[in-house]
């Protein structure tokens, strides 16, 4: 019997602070996507929610060791997968 194995997506703007994500993919345009490259927000990249705001701007991420604020418009159109990673300590 095949399985068919999905990955559930969520957008960046739903994952509560202290969680960690892997981001997957991002729905827009070039610029967009070049905007969140020049951040060190890349596709695979495992990130931290630092801060969400309850869907207000600014949401704060950790990448690595560097604190990246984003606004939540674009938060809503970066789809990451939950990870198995622990909690981060905020």
């Amino acid at each position: 019997m095949n399985a068919i194995l999905t990955k559930e997506l969520i957008p960046l703007s739903e994952i509560a602070p202290g969680t960690s994500v892997k981001i997957d993919s991002f729905l827009g345009g070039t610029g967009f996507k070049d905007k969140l490259l020049c951040q060190g927000i890349i596709p695979g990249q495992i990130i931290s929610v630092i801060n969400s705001n309850g869907g207000k701007s600014p949401v704060i991420i950790k990448i690595n060791d560097t604190k990246v604020m984003i606004g939540s418009g674009m938060t809503s159109r970066i789809l990451v997968e939950k990870t198995d990673l622990p909690a981060v300590d905020l």
